[in-house]
């Protein structure tokens, strides 16, 4: 696979806020993906139909996080990704954020093995795996930055999610925000950034902080 996986305009709008990519985020970025495509009968990462489009419909989607996860975060807590599943946008955001600190949770352990793969192939550090469900598995942590792109139903999800967002994290939410109880007590934002405008974030995003 050619180690050249970003396109040139995604490298130049990471650039624009900050965010340099090197040659071995580069490398890293190419084996994470093949891997994706190793695993991907095993584990069932992403839709069959996906793997020809994985750095348009996957990849540059969760880098696309990666310039609002720089603004927000403040070194204090990890970014708690859950129902990690394929690793994103987790795992493309750490690469090119290499400080970020992560918790990663998902409930299959088939799931649980890729992730581990993939950080231990990439040299990743800084990056707790916990095999559990949501949220009995994470009371102790902390976060500041909350992502839950894989979960397949998280409104079941939003009220335990909500509580860690009145405590102080913001949620990158890449899902309808209809169904979040209480909206009248958080303040929630649609992003309309230079990647919506590109048309390189494949769905919309809202930023839900507490008020």
């Amino acid at each position: 696979m050619n180690n050249t996986i970003l396109t040139k305009q995604v490298t130049r709008v990471l650039a624009e806020s900050g965010i340099q990519i090197t040659a071995r985020m580069e490398a890293q970025l190419a084996t994470y993906l093949e891997l994706v495509h190793e695993w991907n009968a095993f584990a069932g990462l992403v839709a069959p139909g996906d793997l020809g489009v994985l750095v348009t419909e996957h990849l540059t989607d969760a880098i696309s996080l990666a310039p609002w996860v720089v603004a927000l975060w403040r070194g204090k807590g990890p970014l708690l990704d859950i129902g990690s599943g394929g690793g994103f946008p987790a795992l493309p955001v750490k690469v090119v954020v290499p400080e970020l600190p992560l918790v990663l949770v998902e409930r299959s352990g088939k799931k649980v093995g890729f992730l581990r793969k993939v950080v231990g192939a990439l040299g990743l550090e800084g990056v707790d795996i916990r095999h559990g469900a949501f949220p009995e598995i994470t009371v102790d942590v902390q976060p500041e930055i909350i992502t839950a792109r894989a979960v397949e139903n998280p409104a079941k999800l939003s009220t335990a999610i909500l509580g860690l967002v009145a405590e102080g994290a913001v949620y990158l939410c890449q899902s309808s925000t209809n169904a979040i109880p209480g909206r009248e007590m958080f303040h929630v934002e649609r992003v309309d950034d230079v990647w919506t405008t590109l048309g390189l974030r494949r769905a919309s995003l809202h930023l839900v902080r507490h008020r």
